[in-house]
């Protein structure tokens, strides 16, 4: 911007800088305006997730996993943050969430069969204009289903004659759906003094050996 001069002592310009403005006996200045670069500011709002899940699940039963949705910014923690989209991941599993007013939301999921040990749940929240989402994570213990087993074979046999061992596998898993039904394609070890030997059961819950 071109300096301007006045002559006018109550004149006042908005100015960084400033000289005498030549004018004889005159005790005021001429001064000028500099224009400001433009600033650009990035917020930095995130949203975080807190998972939960119990600390133990029965292999092939329902894991139920619950969310919290959250503000994490400067001077700002843990305040609820509703309205968020969250994808929990537990294995190949996908499930999509909407948190609600307080941040909270849950989903369900049904495991299918999986060996004893530990299982790892994820979630995400979904970017968008106003907040970066946090990833977060917890894990829980996969717990092996009961079974009985109920020995179906012969219990007496005639000397020169062979016996026939048979046993049945049944899942008695407490409280679950598949209780009573029978457990297919697993060993079972069948002995008759000192001879032992697996079968493996049938879609019945059947093993058997001669």
């Amino acid at each position: 911007v071109r300096p301007r001069s006045s002559a006018s002592c109550t004149t006042r310009f908005p100015t960084r800088d400033s000289r005498r403005s030549g004018f004889a006996n005159l005790g005021c200045t001429a001064q000028s305006e500099v224009q400001a670069s433009n600033l650009v500011v990035t917020l930095r709002n995130r949203a975080a997730v807190r998972v939960s899940t119990p600390a133990s699940v029965v292999s092939g039963e329902d894991l139920a996993v619950s969310v919290t949705t959250s503000v994490q910014a400067n001077g700002v923690t843990d305040r609820a943050l509703g309205g968020r989209s969250v994808t929990v991941t537990v294995g190949d599993d996908e499930r999509t969430v909407t948190t609600d007013a307080q941040g909270r939301g849950s989903v369900v999921v049904d495991l299918p069969d999986l060996p004893r040990g530990t299982l790892d749940v994820s979630a995400s929240v979904a970017d968008d204009a106003s907040y970066l989402g946090i990833d977060g994570s917890t894990s829980t213990t996969v717990a092996r289903r009961s079974t009985a087993l109920r020995y179906d074979g012969t219990t007496r046999v005639q000397p020169g004659r062979k016996a026939t061992l048979a046993a049945a596998l049944t899942d008695v898993t407490p409280g679950s759906a598949r209780a009573g039904e029978p457990v297919a394609d697993l060993p079972v070890a069948l002995s008759i003094g000192d001879d032992t030997s697996d079968a493996t059961t049938d879609a019945e819950g059947v093993a058997q050996r001669t």
